[in-house]
């Protein structure tokens, strides 16, 4: 490009740089897509905020500007940005606001999870009915044992009967129906429309199906799970939405927010926590959540907790404060995490010779 000393390169405000320790994750949270770099050309981003190509050629006296600008182009490509004149430039630069970046939500509690027991179905009708009442945007409810569809579906109405959720999960058993996934989608689907997500475990197969017309995820998984399978960190569940980026920027992105029971009926932040703050048995939702304690977890973010802050996906990243690299220390990293920032690679985390005094702590 012959006259690349006139141009400048605007980074849109919708596209945002998160540093690591090795790489740099460029996020465009409009597309919801993200593209690793190295961090070392992190200083060329940022000198393009304030600078025209011919400022940045001098900047990088001795780097081949051919490949500089072969970088900015593949950010265009990507939608990162767009190559401009000073005029178009000087005008986004004065006019141009911040991205929002505080976190809110109408809801008392953003989800809720209840693991199921039948022999506390009159207490866990009860806890339901007041976290609906105190503002709960979504309900899953976890079969760990297997239940006829009647014990099933007779949950299921109460849940709906209230008109206080605005989502619903159901982890179930494929046992529970024989099997048969088109029975979920021939009736569940059709008759729960509050339905968001179908987990079945022990299925045939590993699956994943989006069923469009009724905007439901179903998840299958050929095996079995319990508990102890929380706090998973993989690729697939990086969340790459704003509200998620802006939330993980304030809270913590899988505690804020968020009340369990598991199935003794302790109400817990999470069924996998050991600490409880009551049982649905003998203590109400109120007095459970003035407890001291019950909020320490919401606002633990990625930025404070070791080895994530050095993190490029820290931002789009979950989190778990049930299973950690030290579990006497809740800023510890995630156990369940086998990426390792210092060298930007991904592994089996429960081989990691530095994780087995924790898992033999948790007992996995």
């Amino acid at each position: 490009m012959s006259n690349y000393n006139t141009l400048f390169f605007r980074i849109f405000n919708n596209c945002k740089i998160t540093k690591g320790n090795q790489n740099a994750l460029l996020q465009n949270i409009s597309r919801q897509s993200i593209f690793s770099i190295n961090s070392e050309l992190i200083p060329l981003l940022r000198s393009s905020y304030t600078k025209s190509f011919l400022e940045i050629g001098d900047e990088f006296e001795g780097n081949d500007m051919e490949d500089i600008l072969a970088f900015f182009y593949w950010l265009e490509e990507i939608g990162f940005g767009k190559f401009c004149n000073e005029k178009e430039w000087t005008f986004w630069s004065m006019h141009a606001g911040e991205m929002y970046k505080e976190w809110d939500s109408p809801f008392y509690f953003n989800n809720a999870i209840i693991d199921y027991n039948e022999n506390l179905k009159a207490e866990i009708f009860r806890f339901i009915h007041a976290i609906g009442l105190r503002g709960t945007s979504t309900l899953q409810v976890r079969f760990f044992n297997i239940y006829t569809i009647e014990k099933i579906e007779e949950l299921l109405n109460y849940i709906v009967s209230l008109k206080a959720f605005y989502g619903l999960s159901v982890v179930i058993d494929a046992n529970c129906f024989g099997g048969n996934s088109n029975y979920l989608q021939e009736n569940f689907i059709e008759k729960y429309s509050i339905l968001n997500e179908i987990v079945i475990f022990n299925a045939k197969n590993d699956d994943h199906t989006f069923v469009e017309k009724n905007k439901v995820n179903i998840i299958q998984i050929a095996r079995s799970i319990n508990v102890k399978n929380c706090g998973a960190i993989q690729q697939f569940y990086f969340n790459l939405e704003i509200d998620h980026f802006t939330e993980s920027m304030n809270h913590n992105t899988c505690l804020n927010r968020k009340i369990a029971v598991d199935t003794l009926g302790n109400i817990k932040n999470c069924p996998s926590m050991i600490q409880s703050y009551g049982n649905i048995k003998d203590t109400n939702l109120e007095k459970a959540i003035t407890h001291p304690d019950f909020e320490k977890f919401w606002h633990i973010k990625k930025d404070e907790i070791s080895k994530c802050k050095d993190c490029e996906f820290r931002y789009v990243c979950t989190d778990c404060r049930a299973y950690l690299d030290n579990p006497t220390d809740i800023y510890s990293a995630p156990l369940k995490c086998g990426y390792d920032p210092y060298n930007a690679q991904w592994e089996d985390w429960s081989t990691n010779p530095l994780k087995q005094n924790a898992i033999e702590y948790y007992q996995f």
